[in-house]
């Protein structure tokens, strides 16, 4: 049974140095085939058919491809709980392909807007978001990640109003390299604080 598809384009410009590779083919089901309104997965497919093959375009997809692979595995090895949420507020790899550049990953729910627009009433108090904020920047902070796509259709909310940040292809570590990570991690003591900041006033304007 063929699941819905869509062509997603994320609303911010992608980075100048990759163009095109934003455009992805998102499927949305559960194991059994069947549909609904909160599907257990979604297949993140970097190389849809509307672009062609050729060599510049397969690098960026490729890099963009093993720039989420990477950073989806090592926030999920490396997961630190501080402060203490009752879930893990980022997608979780099901299954990858590397020769088709795709990802099978948890879905994570509605997006802000798309929650915004839903009329539903699934959130959880300002200091339970304020936690789950603070915990994703504490995990971003201890990898010396940072997140080059933040807005709002990044943040998603799932049916038991649990927040998730999303969308990791334009992502930066230096998980592998100690030396620079070190390094880094006193340069970007601003840039998590920022993190912090801008991820509130992201949320709070769609959420209350």
């Amino acid at each position: 049974m063929e699941n819905n598809i869509i062509n997603h384009i994320p609303s911010s410009p992608p980075l100048k140095q990759h163009p095109l590779t934003t455009l992805k083919r998102i499927r949305t089901g559960h194991g059994d085939g069947s549909v609904s309104i909160y599907p257990e997965y979604v297949d993140k497919v970097f190389l849809n058919d509307q672009l062609d093959r050729s060599p510049e375009i397969i690098r960026c997809v490729e890099k963009d491809f093993f720039r989420e692979l990477s950073a989806l595995q090592l926030l999920e090895k490396e997961f630190i709980n501080d402060p203490v949420i009752d879930h893990y507020p980022f997608p979780k790899i099901i299954s990858s392909d590397e020769e088709n550049y795709s990802i099978r990953i948890t879905n994570c729910g509605m997006n802000l807007s798309q929650y915004r627009k839903s009329k539903l009433d699934l959130l959880n108090s300002k200091c339970y978001f304020i936690d789950t904020i603070n915990c994703v920047v504490n995990n971003l902070q201890n990898l010396t990640m940072s997140h080059h796509n933040i807005h709002h259709q990044n943040f998603c909310i799932n049916n038991k109003g649990h927040l998730h940040l999303i969308d990791f292809e334009t992502s930066r570590h230096t998980h592998d390299a100690p030396k620079k990570a070190e390094r880094r991690k006193l340069k970007y003591l601003a840039l998590y604080e920022n993190y912090r900041k801008q991820f509130k006033e992201i949320i709070f304007r769609y959420v209350t």
